[in-house]
């Protein structure tokens, strides 16, 4: 799965290689004031990628990977515990198509 996503702001980029923890259909964050967080999988210890009403072309989170809605539901359905989790890219200012976070599922033949 490719889709746009926006990270976390200067000083919590989390660009890297990861795998999936748990999920959940709704959690709510333990760092900022129970802030709801749609369709959540975990990629490190307080780091998630998440639904998000608002996913600007620029870092603007607190250091999760937001992604739309829709996309993340999608990724939700799909993605299981100890699947690898690749998020890659760059910003490279307000023309940029943003970072991009990818999972990848061996299928069963």
């Amino acid at each position: 799965m490719e889709t746009r996503v926006s990270t976390g702001e200067k000083g919590a980029p989390p660009v890297g290689s990861y795998t999936a923890g748990f999920k959940e259909r709704m959690h709510y964050s333990h760092l900022f004031h129970n802030a709801p967080m749609p369709y959540s999988v975990q990629l490190a210890k307080n780091f998630f990628i998440h639904g998000f009403s608002s996913v600007p072309d620029r870092p603007a989170s607190h250091g999760c990977v937001r992604l739309p809605i829709n996309a993340a539901k999608k990724l939700y359905g799909w993605i299981e515990p100890g699947i690898p989790v690749e998020v890659v890219g760059h910003w490279g200012g307000k023309s940029s198509a943003g970072t991009k976070s990818t999972s990848k599922r061996r299928r069963d033949r």
